[in-house]
Order: structure tokens, then sequence, then C-alpha cells
């Protein structure tokens, strides 16, 4: 998973434009995404992306 931190003084939701459609919007100035692509893009728009590795396992450990 990804987290990315909007960059300061940028609008809560970016418009790709080449596709017409929303590409993200941020709540409360963060983005949590498991798309690298998108995380990517972000990175290159200036945007901080920190990688979250996930913890654990099995999500159905335990209740067997």
């Amino acid at each position: 998973m990804f987290q990315v931190t909007k960059k300061p003084n940028t609008p809560n939701m970016i418009w790709d434009a080449s596709k017409n459609h929303l590409l993200c919007k941020f709540v409360g100035g963060v983005l949590e995404t498991e798309d690298k692509k998108l995380a990517d893009r972000l990175k290159v728009l200036g945007h901080t992306v920190t990688e979250i590795k996930e913890q654990g396992g099995d999500s159905d450990a335990g209740t067997g």
C-alpha cells in the first residue's frame, strides 16, 4: 500500500486531463492506494509517497 501526502497549496482533487476524469482525491491531505502507477505519477507531481508494508499474513489466522 502507498500513502501519498498532498503537496502544500495544491487542490484536494487532481483531474486527469488526458483521460478527462478524476485522477484522485485527497482526504485530510492524504491518499491511500494500492496502485503503484498512481503513486509513482503523484510522486512525479511533487507529492510525498510512502510505501507501507503489510504486516501479518493470513487474515483468517486463529479463526478455526
